[in-house]
């Protein structure tokens, strides 16, 4: 890198110059105003690198917070019950609260004597890993009614507020549905 020093008219002394002279007079090639502009480049670009790197995986992710990958091996979080009321409209034939897939809790006629209340209530208790920021719970009722009806699910974990939403059947007296619940 090598950098011209221009003389200015009248001064014939080869001596040092002031700080302020040499910066009016310091001229650069291209080659060093090349090389300084890719430092520049170079300086921001590396962290820019390291801060804008893809996150990791789900499965890597969850295996350093300590809990098991799905279908890995390792601790489980605690499951704790949490509860749950189901208020309904109608009488319906059968209800089913799921959780990924896996079935929470079930309230068909059989099994509450043939009949269940009309309109009711059915509280029931969740088993749930903690702590829960969200839960998407699967919904499934079946009326004998061909009339719309109404399902008002309330959950409440533990040392957290109640959450609730309402969901309404198909014509048809069906309901396949599911509640997004965020804490």
């Amino acid at each position: 890198m090598s950098c011209r020093r221009k003389r200015l008219p009248g001064r014939n002394t080869a001596g040092p110059a002031s700080t302020e002279e040499l910066l009016i007079l310091m001229v650069m090639t291209p080659k060093c105003t090349f090389l300084l502009t890719l430092l520049g480049v170079a300086a921001a670009g590396v962290p820019l690198l390291w801060l804008t790197r893809p996150a990791p995986h789900p499965a890597v992710a969850t295996e350093q917070a300590g809990t098991a990958p799905a279908g890995g091996t390792g601790p489980r979080p605690e499951l704790v019950p949490v509860y749950a009321r189901v208020q309904f409209t109608g009488s319906p034939e059968m209800l089913r609260l799921s959780v990924q897939g896996k079935l929470q809790a079930e309230l068909s006629g059989e099994a509450a004597g043939g009949t269940l209340p009309e309109p009711g209530v059915w509280e029931t208790e969740l088993m749930l890993p903690l702590p829960l920021n969200s839960l998407e719970l699967e919904v499934q009722a079946q009326w004998k009614d061909e009339e719309p009806q109404a399902v008002t699910v309330t959950v409440e974990p533990p040392r957290q507020p109640a959450r609730k939403e309402t969901l309404w059947s198909a014509p048809g007296g069906v309901l396949y549905d599911f509640c997004a619940l965020v804490w």
